[in-house]
């Protein structure tokens, strides 16, 4: 998400490698009932 305001509702997060959700230049961000599972590799759970 870059600039402005960003809605982000259900969602099934399972793969994801750094960021499941990220923003850059001060974006406005609400996520709603979202499910995230993390990886099982240790660097990707930061």
């Amino acid at each position: 998400c870059r600039h402005g305001f960003f809605h982000i509702v259900n969602n099934d997060y399972t793969h994801w490698e750094m960021y499941a959700i990220g923003g850059s230049a001060d974006p406005t961000i609400i996520s709603q009932g979202n499910r995230f599972l993390a990886p099982n590799t240790r660097f990707d759970k930061e």
